[in-house]
Parts: C-alpha cells; structure tokens; sequence
C-alpha cells in the first residue's frame, strides 16, 4: 500500500512524539527515585499523556488520510471500468442491431428462393422454407432478448 506525501509526514511527526513519549518516561522513572511525589512529577506525567495522546492522533490522521486516498482511488477505477461495460454493451447492442438486419436480408432472398408459388408446389421447397422459416423465428426471438 502507497503513502501519500503528507500522510509519511505525519507518520514521521507521530514517531517524533513518540520519541519524546519514551524520553519523557525515561525522566520519570529517574524521578522516582528522588525524593516523593511532586508537582513536577505530576506535570511529567500529564505531559507524557499529552504527547501520548497527540501521537496518536498524528498516527490515526494519517492512516485515515491514507485510507481516504485509497477510497477516492477505488472510486475511479470503479466509475472507468463502469463507463468501460457501458461502451461494451452500446458497441454490442449496436452490433447485434446489425446482426439482426444481415440475418433479416438473408431470410428474405430464401424465402424469395424457396417460396412455394416460384417452386409451383415443390413439397421440397415447402419444407425447406418452413425450417429457414422456423430458424429465422428462433434467431429473431435471440437477438430480441439480447437487446
């Protein structure tokens, strides 16, 4: 996964608190074995919560900004790939449209071919044009549904 520019800053400012998370610590805990609680002692520790806390906060920005960056991402291949099945389906529509009236004119030169009243009552030419009849219908059902 790529990070944006400004999320790799604030992942490395987040890191920077965290080193003066650990530094603060460090400097509570030699603290403590001075003499008992004081002020400054207290103080350390509410500073250390607020480096803490804003480290964190660093840290969860970044990610979302991220995550955000990731999102838009995402979005735009999916609205190039959407416009893409959209071309493809207009390109075939438009192809079957045209399939459909080469398979029209085809139908019309048999059935000039094979009509029974230029065959003079040929059963031969009956049957045969009752199956390119038959076809034809199943063939125009087809492309009607694709469409």
């Amino acid at each position: 996964m790529s990070v944006d520019f400004k999320s790799q800053k604030l992942i490395k400012l987040g890191i920077v608190f965290y080193v003066i998370i650990f530094g603060l610590i460090a400097l509570d805990i030699a603290s403590d074995y001075g003499e008992g609680m004081d002020w400054a002692h207290v103080s350390v520790e509410l500073l250390v919560l607020l480096v803490a806390v804003m480290g964190f906060s660093l840290l969860g920005r970044a990610y979302y900004q991220n995550t955000q960056n990731t999102l838009k991402n995402l979005q735009i291949d999916l609205d190039a790939a959407q416009q893409e099945a959209q071309r493809w389906r207009d390109e075939s529509k438009e192809l079957i449209e045209g399939l459909g009236v080469e398979i029209q004119k085809q139908f019309k030169t048999l059935v000039k071919k094979y009509h029974p009243d230029k065959n003079q009552g040929s059963r031969k030419f009956e049957d045969k044009l009752k199956k390119i009849t038959l076809a034809y219908s199943q063939l125009k059902m087809t492309i009607g549904k694709k469409k």
